[in-house]
């Protein structure tokens, strides 16, 4: 019996196709030469914080592939601001914070989330987040309250706060250490077949596969495949 639903967000939950991220970032970029100005400070040109950024980037980058971590953005931040000493009047948690605010008021539900959220509350299932990120986690859960889905989740977990990504084993085990039910009583539903189902199915639970361009997939099997969320509902009224 099905006494849990974990989500993944982009793509399973929140829109991606309104998100080029390319623009967010500048923006980001933006906000922070904007602080520096108006503190009067010696401070690189946008190209050169930029691109020192990226370089920073790429090599959290490697580790991070090939051990499933996450990318420590705030670490980022702290070595740009050593690297073109950015006094402690501007702060690495501002850096940080600032930077993500462009993508933070770009993020939109999914067709059918509020929906699907509501309709498995009513069924008295516990239900939480299971999501790979850079945002750090106090922002990510900024946006679930003010798209108003918060609520219907037992606990949020993002891999900036546990500085693991999915489909590390360690995501899905604490999730299951906050939820305390067998990991066969969990469904985890998620876009990402090598990332939500492999890494869920490792860890015992149920998966659903959300295949929104209807792919086909040799490697990984799911226990089931849906291509919309808002089928969502009447599968888990079929596998209870």
């Amino acid at each position: 019996m099905i006494k849990a639903v974990t989500f993944d967000l982009g793509n399973t939950l929140l829109r991606q196709d309104n998100i080029d991220w390319k623009k967010l970032e500048k923006a980001g970029f933006l906000n922070h030469i904007n602080i520096f100005s108006k503190q009067n400070l010696s401070h690189p040109t946008l190209k050169e914080w930029n691109e020192k950024y990226d370089q920073v980037a790429a090599q959290f980058s490697k580790i991070a592939e090939r051990s499933h971590l996450e990318i420590p953005v705030e670490k980022i931040f702290q070595t740009l601001r050593e690297y073109f000493n950015i006094p402690p009047v501007i702060s690495t948690h501002t850096l940080l914070t600032t930077f993500f605010i462009p993508l933070m008021n770009a993020r939109l539900l999914m067709d059918h989330a509020q929906d699907v959220l509501q309709q498995i509350s009513d069924r008295n299932l516990r239900c939480g987040v299971i999501s790979n990120t850079v945002v750090p986690g106090f922002l990510a859960r900024e946006v679930l309250e003010r798209l108003e889905i918060a609520r219907h989740f037992d606990f949020t977990l993002f891999s900036s706060d546990c500085l693991f990504s999915k489909p590390h084993p360690m995501m899905f085990n604490i999730a299951l250490a906050r939820l305390g039910v067998k990991p066969s009583q969990v469904l985890h539903v998620g876009d990402q077949a090598d990332k939500d189902v492999a890494g869920a199915q490792a860890a015992g639970m149920k998966t659903v596969w959300i295949n929104h361009d209807r792919k086909k997939n040799n490697k990984i099997k799911p226990d089931h495949e849906i291509f919309s969320l808002d089928e969502l509902p009447a599968l888990i009224k079929k596998i209870k």
